[in-house]
């Protein structure tokens, strides 16, 4: 079937439907009729085009096989060519089989919409237009072969495309006469019902029309009176333009309840000193006119403003594309790119362009060069920096032209390297546990290999899996498969949307099977953790007559004084410090805010006489965490004053520390990060008997 690119500018569509008794057979459990189900296409088709919304975008309905008090006409123009509106779709849909059975004749219908597309006044006979029709017909065993064949000629003369849809002409019935004279049409396809509405339920691309960019592509001094320039006439032409959902309109429900209005909303202005002696009341005061908003243009300087004058100082710029200098390829660099991308062409009519650019761009690939160029729009126009780099193809040569960036618009970022760190001491260390180790460069290597698409094309592309011409905008297309189904369907739930949208929004599923050992190999290497779910906030019932309380209680329940809340990070109970701290440091780029929390909570807890059992894992969880992560001055300030408030308040717990190197003070050659000063002989000290 036609694609929904067809349906650009300047196009006239024909539907030739078949409304005769036989029609009103049902075909599935739903006990839908044929009829029905041709419209439900026409309707998609017909939705397709209001929801582009183009001017030039008009439709035309014939019916033929109704049943009438008189001789049936053989058939019948229901709506003239013209826009569609929901008009054309109230008619559309209260179409209804004849209730007797009638002669009817498809190829005087197909005449018909031929007489009223290409009729000067009625329809558009203009080339620059494009026809399509649809015929909707069942099978016959023969039709006049005079007729068919002037239908056919007519139809290749007017290079009008014909798209037949053919009721009952499965593979179990081939049909006698269709299928042959269609293949005798040309481009003329055939399809069944059922393909043409899966066919209408697919996306449609809409290209917006784009009228090139008339420009001279110069080299050289143009200003000189010598002929040392070169000045080239050339087209810009949008290669990319991005596209966005259909925005929203507001709405508002009217005094009944089952109708609603567009609301629109406009500024006005009034005097101030008549709304203050109005008293607010602007029903009464009759708004400013809209140009008393036009004053002078001013800037804000703090707390002022500076005006100027409505014309600003112009630049002393031309309209031209102008090449400063080439550069190596190798040096650009691609986060760069700005905007959208354009193409540069030679002027059509411009033998003289052709060669001149086709040399220069030919010269550019072979020492695989950029140019970069000034383009300026229009006369005193703001100039931009471009970077033009070769299009070399069998059938033009020209430029891919991209926008790069000035000072102002680069945002400048220090990353640390990921080959060594830099301590606060000024120290270069090569192994650190935030660095990778060589056994695990290695495993993610073997990740990157196995999660390589380029052998993994479904559609035949030699780019690889990915094809942006295969990919759709599920933003875009969903919104409009919703408009549609809601208005054919007010009741009915929304369907799921086509796989097609999402089909290169997943990892293609023998990629996926592919890569899984060694993705498993990778998490278990690099202890990778899943991440804490993040918790919905919860309402907290109003506190209770006499009592003060800020927190929220997390998800199990636990009362306020069982946990320590770390904003922004989460919770660490006290019954489960360790595997809570564990979870939550390795996970979040907090990891001082975490540890602070941990170092609270473990101070709160000696008033409670935890149990050893369960503070010995805390702290050594605590600890290890605070030598890996560059927290080791950290847990020494927590650990003294740990020891400290053990000796009074938890003699059991401050007994078992002793000894405990391990649970002790980080030294200097413990510290990943060199930041710790403590000795060997200081760690002793802390925990001697």
């Amino acid at each position: 079937m036609a694609s929904g690119a067809s349906l650009g500018q300047r196009t006239l569509v024909a539907f030739v439907l078949d409304v005769s008794q036989p029609m009103s057979a049902s075909f599935d459990a739903t006990g839908r009729t044929r009829l029905a189900q041709c419209q439900a296409f026409v309707s998609l088709r017909i939705l397709e085009m209001m929801l582009r919304g183009l001017a030039t975008l008009k439709v035309c309905l014939v019916v033929y096989g109704e049943s009438s008090d008189g001789p049936p006409p053989a058939a019948r123009e229901l709506w003239p060519p013209a826009r569609p509106t929901l008009e054309t779709m109230h008619v559309l849909q209260a179409l209804q089989p004849a209730s007797q059975p009638r002669a009817c004749e498809p190829l005087e219908a197909l005449s018909l919409a031929l007489d009223c597309m290409l009729e000067k006044g009625h329809g558009e006979p203009s080339a620059a237009w494009t026809r399509i029709v649809y015929l909707v017909t069942r099978a016959h065993p023969q039709m006049p072969t005079h007729r068919a064949d002037a239908l056919r000629d007519r139809l290749a003369h007017s290079q009008t495309q014909l798209r037949v849809i053919g009721v009952d002409l499965g593979a179990e019935a081939p049909p006698a006469f269709w299928r042959p004279w269609v293949a005798r049409v040309p481009g003329a396809l055939l399809a069944t019902p059922e393909e043409a509405e899966a066919h209408a339920l697919e996306p449609t691309v809409q290209r917006p029309r784009s009228n090139p960019i008339h420009t001279t592509l110069s080299f050289g001094e143009l200003d000189s009176a010598s002929r040392a320039s070169i000045e080239i006439p050339v087209q810009l032409h949008k290669a990319t333009a991005q596209q966005r959902p259909m925005a929203p309109r507001r709405m508002a429900r009217g005094d009944g309840t089952t109708w609603e209005r567009q609301l629109e909303a406009r500024h006005a202005l009034y005097q101030a000193r008549e709304v203050a002696r109005a008293g607010g009341d602007l029903s009464g005061l009759t708004p400013l006119p809209e140009d008393a908003a036009q004053g002078p243009r001013a800037y804000r300087l703090g707390k002022t403003l500076v005006p100027l004058p409505d014309a600003e100082p112009e630049l002393d710029t031309r309209p031209a594309l102008e090449i400063l200098h080439f550069v190596h390829a190798s040096t650009y660099r691609r986060e760069y790119h700005m905007g959208e991308t354009y193409y540069v062409l030679p002027h059509p009519r411009s033998p003289r362009a052709q060669i001149a650019l086709s040399g220069l761009v030919q010269a550019a690939a072979v020492r695989r060069v950029y140019a970069l160029a000034r383009y300026v729009a229009r006369a005193h126009g703001e100039p931009k920096l471009c970077l033009l780099a070769p299009l070399v193809e069998h059938e033009y040569d020209g430029f891919y032209m991209v926008r790069v960036p000035f000072r102002d618009d680069v945002h400048r970022w220090a990353f640390p390297p990921l080959d060594r760190v830099v301590t606060s001491t000024g120290h270069t260390v090569r192994t650190h546990p935030t660095i990778p180790t060589p056994e695990q460069q290695a495993q993610m290597d073997a990740l990157v290999e196995q999660m390589d698409l380029m052998d993994m094309d479904d559609h035949g592309d030699e780019e690889g899996w990915y094809a942006p011409s295969l990919s759709y905008a599920p933003a875009i297309h969903g919104t409009k498969q919703a408009i549609k189904h809601r208005y054919l369907h007010p009741a009915a739930p929304l369907p799921p949307l086509p796989p097609s949208l999402s089909a290169f929004l997943h990892a293609p599923p023998r990629a996926e099977a592919r890569a899984r050992p060694v993705r498993e190999a990778c998490a278990a290497l690099f202890a990778a953790r899943p991440a804490p779910a993040k918790r919905e906030p919860t309402v907290q019932p109003p506190p209770a007559a006499g009592g003060d309380s800020d927190a929220t209680p997390p998800e199990d329940g636990s009362a306020p004084d069982d946990y320590v809340r770390i904003d922004e990070v989460g919770d660490l109970r006290y019954t489960h410090a360790a595997s809570d701290f564990a979870a939550l440091v390795y996970s979040t780029e907090r990891v001082s805010e975490t540890c602070q929390g941990m170092s609270q909570l473990l101070l709160r807890w000696l008033d409670r006489e935890p149990p050893l059992g369960d503070v010995v894992p805390a702290l050594h969880a605590y600890r290890s965490a605070a030598r890996q992560l560059d927290e080791s001055l950290t847990w020494n300030t927590f650990v003294r004053a740990f020891h400290a408030k053990a000796r009074s308040r938890a003699p059991d717990v401050w007994r078992a520390l002793r000894g405990r190197l391990d649970l002790g003070l980080i030294t200097a050659r413990e510290d990943a990060s060199h930041r710790s000063t403590e000795t060997p002989e200081a760690a002793a000290a802390l925990v001697a008997p």
